[in-house]
């Protein structure tokens, strides 16, 4: 027996997420040209101490950037039926035991140039220790969860892999690498937003 609406009206305000899914084997995106590409790109976005972009590079152009950035976007799409329309790009060079501060990709003096959409590709990172998860890199991500603040969730730093959040979210990296950690960032806006 199908019960009466009695006219109740369910709206979702918001809604925070988190997508990891790791680059083809068969991509004919060369792991090794991206890294030779990320070593070349040394120009800092940022000089201060007091700001996160610090440890952001200038990303190149680069014919293999550009089908990793297309392959990002055909995978949010396919699953997001929301097409990506690319705002900033950059490399993160870490040294050992450097850490990202946490930080998110707003500027909340600027909302409408804004990016919606955050993204890390794990570029030059260890293998993964599956004995033991506490020795993996992670990116920590900060949420709230209505009455339950600072909440965290870990994602593990894994070669290949890309991860797609909210650009409004807090986001650090717990870096345990012995070598240098090489990430590429991207930020996103949708293109529901971006032609507002």
């Amino acid at each position: 027996m199908k019960v009466p609406q009695l006219g109740i009206t369910f709206k979702k305000l918001s809604e925070a997420f988190i997508v990891q899914h790791f680059l083809s084997d068969r991509s004919l995106i060369k792991q090794k040209h991206l890294i030779e590409v990320a070593d070349k790109c040394n120009d800092k976005l940022s000089n201060s101490n007091y700001d996160y972009q610090r440890d952001y590079n200038k990303l190149i152009d680069d014919q293999q950037i550009f089908w990793l950035l297309d392959y990002i976007r055909d995978v949010y799409e396919l699953n997001y039926n929301t097409p990506l329309i690319l705002l900033n790009s950059a490399v993160i060079k870490l040294r050992p035991g450097h850490n990202l501060n946490l930080h998110n990709h707003l500027d909340e003096y600027d909302i409408n140039n804004s990016p919606d959409i955050s993204c890390l590709y794990c570029l030059k990172v260890k293998d993964v220790n599956v004995d033991d998860w506490s020795k993996n890199s992670v990116c920590m991500i900060h949420y709230d969860d209505h009455r339950w603040k600072q909440k965290k969730w870990q994602v593990p730093i894994e070669r290949k892999k890309f991860i797609l959040f909210n650009s409004s979210l807090n986001h650090s990296v717990i870096n345990k690498e012995n070598d240098d950690m090489i990430l590429l960032s991207f930020q996103f806006q949708t293109l529901g937003t971006a032609t507002k």
